[in-house]
């Protein structure tokens, strides 16, 4: 058995470790121009590009170093899946002593896991308001302070996976009652017949007039569905009747099939001209409650079949939970791809306020009565 850590020790190791890194990074960013003389341009570039360039790429963008580039990216690329492997099946047992050590946290203390979070983050913005950093160096703030964080969480994860998978376990599978599913698939379905009805109303009148513009990773799609604003009318009413007998519960198990059909249908082709519409939502939801038991309370179908009383189950509750997980996947990624991309600045600049400019000139200089954008501070928290 390895010694158990104190609390203390293990909280400090990782809090000290998430701010050291981003020093770290900073240091070697200021070094790299200061010292060696590298092109400060070059830590604005995406580090996906960095990664995917080819030897001749990097030449014509950076004669002077390109074959430095090329080589640490393609060290990095080999380095990570080699050392991974020798510590996860060569040497497993200095990996899981150094888990035990550093990483092993005691009891159901919620501190002990969000405390070195919030400590990097504190020092992270610390930083980026005491000192008068560049677009670039508040970039690389923001991603070491990211990136640790995502290593952080797996090497808890892989220390206390049992733990985890537990919580994960009693949270999906919490015996509940069915009525929250019923009441979810009544109100959800109500909204989404006058959705489709909508649709038809907005979009018929273009659709298949317009050249189609394929949106990345949906290019296939737009050569296999057949479009014509004759299809799309049917589709809409279809998924409207459909939508309205799952949302009553009469033949719920059929018209779950054919919304899942239409409302894809409905959803999916405003979006083969070149603008994405952010409605996608309505085909998970759908997709997901077709695999659920919604219409066994408070549906016509339960009337008739006469099913004895309802019990608590895990069923009942699992599909909204995996709704609301799915919710928490969309908005997580969303600000994570910002602090990515624009750093502390996305959030904590001027930013906020052209976003509030912005939405009031396209909806055609539309200004409310209170101008939020004279109180940036508001804005930013």
């Amino acid at each position: 058995m390895l010694p158990q850590p104190s609390f203390g020790k293990s909280m400090l190791t990782r809090s000290v470790a998430i701010v050291a890194i981003q020093l770290l990074a900073l240091g070697v960013y200021y070094l790299s121009i200061g010292l060696v003389g590298i092109d400060p341009k070059l830590f604005d570039l995406d580090i996906g590009y960095l990664f995917s360039a080819s030897w001749l790429d990097l030449k014509e963008f950076f004669p002077n170093y390109y074959w430095a580039i090329y080589s640490v990216c393609l060290g990095i690329q080999l380095g990570i899946p080699i050392v991974s492997s020798y510590f996860l099946f060569v040497n497993r047992k200095w990996l899981s002593s150094k888990l035990a050590q550093n990483w092993k946290v005691s009891g159901n203390q919620l501190l002990q896991y969000i405390f070195p979070f919030f400590f990097g983050l504190s020092v992270s913005l610390a930083i980026y308001f005491s000192f008068n950093l560049n677009s670039t160096a508040q970039l690389i703030l923001s991603r070491t302070f990211i990136g640790w964080a995502v290593i952080d969480i797996i090497l808890l994860f892989a220390h206390d996976k049992n733990r985890f998978q537990s919580v994960l376990k009693d949270f999906l599978l919490k015996p509940e009652l069915p009525y929250s599913l019923a009441i979810t698939r009544i109100l959800f379905f109500s909204y989404s017949a006058f959705l489709s009805l909508g649709y038809a109303y907005g979009f018929y009148a273009n659709i298949g007039v317009l050249d189609k513009v394929a949106l990345p990773y949906i290019g296939w799609l737009i050569h296999v569905l057949p479009v014509s604003s004759n299809i799309y009318l049917a589709m809409c009413v279809i998924s409207s009747i459909s939508a309205i007998f799952v949302a009553i519960g009469y033949k719920t198990r059929l018209g779950l099939v054919v919304n899942c059909i239409t409302i894809f249908y409905v959803v999916a082709v405003p979006n083969f001209f070149g603008k994405l519409v952010h409605d996608q939502l309505f085909i998970w939801i759908t997709w997901i409650l077709a695999f659920s038991p919604c219409s066994e309370v408070l549906s016509i179908d339960s009337v008739l079949k006469s099913k004895p009383s309802v019990q608590e189950s895990g069923r009942y509750g699992f599909h909204l939970k995996v709704i609301w997980l799915h919710f928490g996947v969309i908005y997580f990624f969303a600000g994570f791809y910002k602090l990515w991309i624009c750093g502390y600045d996305w959030a904590l600049s001027d930013s906020m306020v052209n976003q509030v400019l912005i939405e009031w000139f396209e909806h055609f200089d539309r200004i409310p009565s209170i101008r939020f954008d004279h109180f940036p501070i508001l804005l930013k928290v």
